[in-house]
């Protein structure tokens, strides 16, 4: 049975769909309000350094304990993300309901949250075709997801042919946050 942090009991995975010109108006906007607030466009946005700048390697986190920069940069990122032409996809998973008594082997929250969302990126636009950019999160958990991928173009997934997949899935890519994509 794993151990479930009380302050941390649901799991969120989140999937972005852009298509390439949407992506790239985001990626532009993104970019410029960097530049505007931390003088580069290659400062890396991650919770962990907004929430605790202190403990952040970037100096530049440290803007965020300045509660009126803090919210002018939630303001601005809110107005891009209003502006910008996307859909979500999203799962939310209670730890506790998936490591119950009756699952002695709980799944991997992750992978049952990315499984959850490719299946639902399959019946999401039936003539697309997608790339998918998972962010890197360490080589057990990458290796687990590489796999869990793998699977699902072999055997499928639950609603869908594992020929599906692989003939809507035109890449599917690991980035670290050093690649520092919008």
């Amino acid at each position: 049975q794993q151990n479930i942090d009380p302050k941390y009991p649901v799991f969120v995975l989140v999937g972005l769909i852009f298509d390439e010109e949407s992506y790239g108006h985001f990626d532009i906007r993104f970019k410029t309000l960097k530049k505007e607030l931390f003088g580069t466009d290659q400062f890396i946005v991650h919770t962990a350094e907004i929430t605790r700048p202190n403990k952040a390697k970037d100096q530049k986190s440290l803007k965020f304990n300045n509660t009126d920069f803090r919210k002018k940069f939630y303001n601005e990122v809110d107005k891009i993300i209003s502006e910008s032409n996307y859909e979500i996809i999203a799962c939310a998973i209670h730890k506790d309901k998936l490591a119950s008594k009756e699952n002695p082997l709980p799944n991997d929250p992750y992978i049952t949250s990315f499984n959850s969302i490719l299946e639902r990126l399959m019946e999401l636009k039936q003539d697309n075709q997608f790339s998918i950019y998972p962010e890197k999160r360490g080589h057990n958990e990458d290796t687990k997801l590489e796999l869990a991928f793998l699977r699902a173009k072999v055997v499928g997934t639950g609603r869908h042919k594992g020929a599906t997949v692989s003939e809507k899935i035109k890449l599917f890519e690991l980035v670290s946050k050093e690649q520092n994509m919008s």
